[in-house]
C-alpha cells in the first residue's frame, strides 16, 4: 500500500478510508480510537460554531482549506488555486467567479480554476454541512492550494496576501 501524505483527512466522511495507510494499518492505535480522539471533536466543533452562529440570525461563509499534490498519475496539474463551490448554490459559485476575477486583475497572475482539481460537490465536511444548513444561511466554499505554490515561500506568501486582499465582500 502506498504512503500517503497525511494520516487522516477530517474533511472527509467517517466511512471513507482515510486511515488506510502504513502508519495507521501497522499502529497499535484502533481506528475508533483516532476517530474519537481527531476526527469527530472537529468536525463536532466547526458543525456547533457554525450553528450558533446560524442560530443567531448570522450567515455564515464558511471556507475549508486543503492543498492537493502538482502532479497526480504522471500529469501536471496546472494551477495555482482551485475555488470549489457547488453548481446548485448560485451564491457559492458568484462568490468564486468574483474572487476569480478579482485574482486575475492583480499584479500576479495566478492561476485559480474553479471547481480544480476537485468537484466542488465531492464528499467532505462541507457538502455534510451543505445538507444541514440551507443555501441562504451557509455557503460552503473550499479553497485547494498547489503544494508547489505553497513551497516557494515567497509565492505563497504573496497569494495569501493577495487572497485576503480580493475576498468579495
Amino acid at each position: 500500500m502506498p504512503y500517503r501524505r497525511n494520516i487522516g483527512g477530517s474533511s472527509r466522511a467517517a466511512a471513507d478510508a482515510w486511515l488506510r495507510t502504513r502508519v495507521t494499518t501497522s499502529a497499535r492505535t484502533p481506528r475508533a480510537r483516532l476517530l474519537a480522539r481527531h476526527y469527530h471533536p472537529y468536525r463536532g466543533l466547526v458543525e456547533n460554531r457554525i450553528a450558533a452562529r446560524i442560530a443567531g440570525g448570522e450567515r455564515v461563509l464558511h471556507l475549508s482549506v486543503h492543498s492537493f499534490t502538482p502532479w497526480w498519475h504522471g500529469e501536471r496539474r496546472n494551477g495555482d488555486l482551485g475555488l470549489l463551490y457547488d453548481p446548485a448554490r448560485p451564491d457559492e459559485q458568484q462568490l468564486c467567479r468574483a474572487w476569480q476575477g478579482a485574482l486575475a486583475s492583480g499584479r500576479v497572475s495566478w492561476v485559480v480554476r474553479r471547481n480544480f482539481p476537485y468537484r466542488g460537490t465531492s464528499d467532505g465536511l462541507v457538502v455534510a454541512l451543505r445538507r444541514r444548513f440551507a443555501a441562504a444561511r451557509y455557503l460552503g466554499n473550499e479553497l485547494e492550494f498547489n503544494q508547489g505554490t505553497l513551497a516557494a515561500p515567497g509565492r505563497a506568501r504573496r497569494l495569501l496576501a493577495d487572497l485576503a486582499r480580493t475576498l468579495p465582500a
